[in-house]
């Protein structure tokens, strides 16, 4: 990021800190903590593109817990 602590106040609405929205991440599991300006454009595709990256990921994983479930059901004899 180029405009340093990001603690001024644009049209009354003041900006998020990069370490607020990394604490915030943390907080929350978030997959990743991406910074863009939508008065650029600056990051906008990398959010969109790491988004759906998470989401895909997401369903392989739970597609694949689904078959490990369903194959490890029931009892097993030795």
């Amino acid at each position: 990021r180029d405009d340093g602590d990001n603690s001024c106040v644009i049209d009354g609405d003041q900006l998020v800190k990069s370490s607020e929205g990394l604490k915030l991440a943390k907080e929350v599991s978030a997959v990743a903590y991406l910074e863009c300006s939508s008065l650029t454009g600056h990051g906008i595709n990398q959010v969109f593109q790491t988004a759906a990256k998470a989401a895909i990921l997401k369903r392989r994983r739970k597609s694949l817990l689904q078959r490990y479930q369903k194959r490890s059901s029931g009892c097993v004899i030795l």
